[in-house]
């Protein structure tokens, strides 16, 4: 029985999505149903569970810094963030934060301010990463200054450490 009946609020009726998985017929409220996928091939999951088939990716993930070129080039074209965000499959609140990040790191790098690179630092030592790379030549020292004197510090707290695990194991 197929309509095309709008519900209203207060009438106590309900619109349930009915699918099937084998031969056995399921539903669930339309309200709760954020939206539908159709079957994909599933990858396989190593010493999974017997009832569970397999894994699968519904959409591409790009990181939004890969589109950082062509985000800037429309907004320079004049383009809103909502016509962005429709070509690039980005909700708004995504392109705003992205956004602002990229105006405050921009905001740091005119005024002087090193960025912090993320994850583990260098071991070497011996080549500074390209966002220190385009900063004038006093922003380049004073990252360089901050970078040994974390170094120093890492290492008077290491220094610390082996003295105290000596004196506790009596070796001194």
């Amino acid at each position: 029985m197929e309509t095309n009946i709008l519900l209203e609020n207060g009438t106590n009726e309900l619109e349930v999505l009915e699918f099937t998985i084998g031969s056995n017929h399921y539903g669930i409220n339309v309200a709760k149903v954020r939206e539908i996928i159709p079957y994909h091939p599933v990858t396989l999951v190593p010493n999974s569970h017997t009832c569970i088939e397999g894994i699968f990716m519904p959409r591409e993930y790009r990181n939004i810094k890969e589109y950082e070129r062509e985000i800037f080039a429309l907004r320079e074209q004049g383009k809103t963030n909502r016509e962005i965000c429709e070509k690039f499959g980005l909700k708004q609140r995504q392109l705003e934060n992205f956004i602002n990040r990229h105006n405050r790191n921009q905001a740091k790098l005119s005024s002087g301010i090193s960025i912090k690179p993320k994850g583990r630092p260098r071991k070497d030592g011996t080549t500074l990463p390209p966002s220190i790379q385009q900063l004038n030549k006093v922003a380049q020292l004073q990252y360089e200054l901050a970078r040994k004197e974390r170094q120093v510090k890492r290492l008077k707290m290491e220094n610390e450490l082996m003295r105290d695990f000596l004196s506790l194991t009596e070796r001194k």
